[in-house]
């Protein structure tokens, strides 16, 4: 985040550049794929990017899209101007997020009532507080506003809720709310 601050231009051009690095190696794996040379030994290294929401595209061939829609929703969202809300898709999605699913994975038992995706109320719970620490510590000064709260459930709702890439929608509405 320092960088982003000294020189924002210079960071924007390195999203820009691994947004397009990456669909370059998914364009490379998709045509490794077609031609039945596997995938190109990428398979390997964008496994740690999988998870339930890439989709599995014609004739078995998966198309990861977790990887470029986190690296650009994050920083999208991110502006030079304002206070540390302006950090707000980075901390929802790389802090709030990834604690939600940890939770969610190693203590989760409640299924959240009609919800079709494997999200719980462990899970949600984990989302919540930790957004709310940050809100509260990270972005406040340890002091709230109103509407803060609402915010709060609103985003954690939403990640709990949504059955597609939430990496997209989380920023975009973290930046809606606060920004």
């Amino acid at each position: 985040m320092p960088a982003l601050y000294m020189d924002s231009e210079a960071v924007v051009l390195c999203v820009k550049v691994g947004c397009c690095g990456l669909a370059l190696l998914e364009i490379y794996r998709y045509e490794c794929f077609k031609c039945k040379r596997g995938d190109g030994g990428l398979g390997e290294v964008f496994k740690g990017f999988k998870d339930e929401k890439d989709s599995k595209g014609g004739g078995g061939y998966e198309v990861f899209l977790s990887h470029i829609s986190l690296l650009f929703a994050t920083v999208a969202t991110v502006r030079r101007d304002g206070g540390r809300e302006k950090y707000i898709g980075i901390v929802l999605v790389c802090v709030c997020d990834s604690m939600s699913a940890v939770v969610g994975s190693l203590y989760g038992r409640y299924k959240i009532p009609g919800n079709l995706s494997p999200r719980t109320l462990e899970g949600f719970t984990a989302f919540l507080l930790t957004a709310y620490v940050w809100v509260r510590f990270g972005m406040r000064g340890g002091k709230m506003e109103e509407m803060d709260l609402l915010g709060i459930y609103i985003v954690s709702a939403m990640e709990a809720g949504t059955e597609g890439i939430d990496n997209i929608i989380l920023p975009v509405l973290g930046a809606v709310i606060w920004v």
